[in-house]
């Protein structure tokens, strides 16, 4: 989806689990961002728009990165487990086919990006179906990593605004974009909320 300057070590993904990977140097990364994240204040941190309330995301190495579908948090959807949530939601682009196999197991979460859009044969619905896929990778990202989850419900009452120059779909940053992808984390962290308050 989207253009990151991060450039991630290749994960094995069938040994792969949820709570630890054979590639220690991606471990190693994915504590280390959240130990900088759990340690920042998000009173008048970087990436928060103190007027508005509004927290903007994009690189992974930024505070708020670990929003971003690039960032090394490996998910089980499907039957299967993927690096990132962003190998998850281009596969979908080709379910079914080898292709969703080649992007799967593609090195960085930029390569299945990159890869996604250079093959042909794209499914037909995928316009139909995209935020619903979406909507899939979020849930498993944020409710298989407990520290993201709580992370998440953490942002609360703020905005959340993909800082994309180049996308108007799900990113928030250009004129007339629609932050597709920062409403469905606030949908999310909504329903979090909720079963939260029910405990």
């Amino acid at each position: 989806m989207w253009k990151r300057s991060l450039i991630l070590n290749r994960t094995t993904t069938q040994a792969i689990s949820l709570s630890t990977t054979t590639n220690s140097q991606h471990t190693l990364n994915r504590h280390s961002i959240f130990k900088r994240y759990s340690s920042s204040s998000t009173n008048g941190s970087d990436g928060i728009d103190k007027k508005e309330q509004v927290i903007k995301f994009y690189k992974v190495e930024e505070q708020y990165g670990y929003l971003s579908n690039f960032a090394p948090y490996p998910i089980k959807c499907r039957g299967k487990i993927w690096p990132t949530s962003e190998h998850f939601f281009q596969s979908m682009k080709f379910e079914g086919t080898p292709d969703e196999e080649r992007i799967r197991n593609a090195k960085t979460p930029q390569e299945a990006f990159d890869l996604a859009r250079s093959l042909p044969n794209k499914r037909v619905d995928w316009k139909e179906v995209r935020e619903e896929i979406m909507r899939e990778s979020i849930r498993a990202k944020f409710t298989q990593h407990k520290d993201l989850h709580k992370l998440l419900i953490d942002t609360h009452p703020k905005r959340l605004v993909e800082d994309s120059k180049d996308d108007k779909l799900w990113g928030g940053s250009l004129p007339g974009s629609q932050n597709r992808f920062g409403f469905l984390l606030e949908e999310f962290r909504e329903k979090l909320l909720g079963e939260k308050e029910k405990r």
